[in-house]
């Protein structure tokens, strides 16, 4: 071998152990990126089954509840087909009390004119109550 080959073998040496160093310091990174990402693997599996853990004990509760609910509107529909009154019975109650006079204009009370704010409020309360109120108070236009 010449000096030359010597010379040419000693840089391709060093070249390669150069470059045998950064990969080993790139395979140390990875190897702790590794290791960081599996323990946080396994922290989120661990957070996963408590999260499923309280699912499947929060699903029997919330259909004990959807069933709960249905049977209240259930009864609530029920109950308010039967009205205590025909529809225009309650119409004229509804009409009578949008007349009442409002407390705080009693200086008032003779003008039919005067500001009511309860007046004003009270056919959107009656309609807000339930779905057969709603539509005799729209079907009562004097309240209106």
């Amino acid at each position: 071998m010449s000096a030359q080959e010597d010379q040419t073998r000693i840089r391709l040496l060093v070249c390669d152990g150069d470059m045998l160093n950064k990969l080993e310091a790139q395979l140390a990174t990875a190897n702790k990126d590794v290791s960081f990402y599996e323990r946080e693997i396994a922290k989120h599996q661990r957070t996963l089954a408590v999260l499923r853990d309280w699912i499947s004990d929060a699903e029997p509760r919330r259909a004990q509840l959807q069933l709960s609910i249905a049977r209240q509107n259930e009864e609530l529909s029920l109950h308010g087909r039967n009205l205590p009154f025909p529809p225009e019975i309650l119409g004229y109650i509804f009409e009578q009390l949008t007349h009442e006079p409002d407390p705080k204009w009693e200086d008032f009370t003779n003008l039919r004119t005067a500001f009511n704010a309860e007046r004003v409020r009270c056919p959107f309360n009656l309609a807000a109550l339930c779905r057969q109120w709603r539509q005799i108070a729209l079907a009562t236009s004097s309240i209106i």
